[in-house]
């Protein structure tokens, strides 16, 4: 990985599949990088991880910035379901990415 790093996804999110692409826009290895999205469901999707050194191991950390877009519409979408929903996707990291690298 490194700077200007493509990656594709297909995803499938309430039965609706769809196809998101995210760029590398920083990376700073072992401190950081920042992904953002350039075709997806988000009007803007920014991801920054970082990385730092914790007792006993690395705290990880995640900010994302993102907005629907859709004015009203997507402001009554984000409080319905939206807002739940990248909550769990982090929540559920939280809990597998200790299971896959085994702490």
């Amino acid at each position: 990985m490194r700077a200007g790093t493509l990656i594709e996804y297909q995803l499938q999110l309430y039965g609706v599949r769809f196809r998101w692409q995210t760029r590398i826009e920083e990376f700073d290895p072992p401190r950081s990088f920042v992904d953002s999205q350039l075709k997806g469901p988000y009007q803007r999707w920014v991801h920054r991880h970082t990385f730092e050194d914790a007792l006993g191991g690395t705290l990880m950390r995640d900010r994302v910035e993102y907005a629907l877009g859709m004015g009203p519409l997507g402001a009554l979408a984000h409080r319905l379901w939206v807002r739940r929903s990248v909550e769990r996707i982090f929540e559920y990291r939280s809990e597998a990415i200790p299971e896959i690298i085994g702490s």
